[in-house]
């Protein structure tokens, strides 16, 4: 569970980045793990070897093949928004060493 900071001291813009990468790289693993659980259920449904220890029906394959589908769509989906989030990030960096760069001109 995230913790905090009980203290509402003002941070700065790259700490405030590091906690926003921190983030993207739990969701990461969340999605690396949901991955992992969907190729589980493929391997039990479909068994170790393809076999169909349940003897599925062609639409009970179609509709398991469909749920799949639609998970490893979303997570896909919120792959491109963590990769934005990423862009965005580095992007905030650079204009953070530009600005305190203009700040030890001045």
């Amino acid at each position: 569970m995230p913790k905090y900071p009980e203290n509402r001291r003002a941070r700065s813009g790259k700490d405030i980045v590091k906690d926003l990468l921190e983030s993207v790289a739990l969701e990461e693993l969340a999605i690396a793990h949901l991955i992992n659980a969907e190729a589980e259920k493929i391997q039990s449904f479909t068994g170790h070897y393809g076999g169909f220890p349940t003897s599925p029906t062609n639409k009970q394959i179609n509709e398991f093949q469909e749920q799949v589908a639609r998970i490893l769509e979303a997570l896909c989906e919120k792959q491109k928004v963590l990769m934005r989030t990423v862009e965005l990030s580095r992007h905030l960096l650079e204009e953070a060493d530009e600005w305190d760069e203009d700040m030890m001109v001045e």
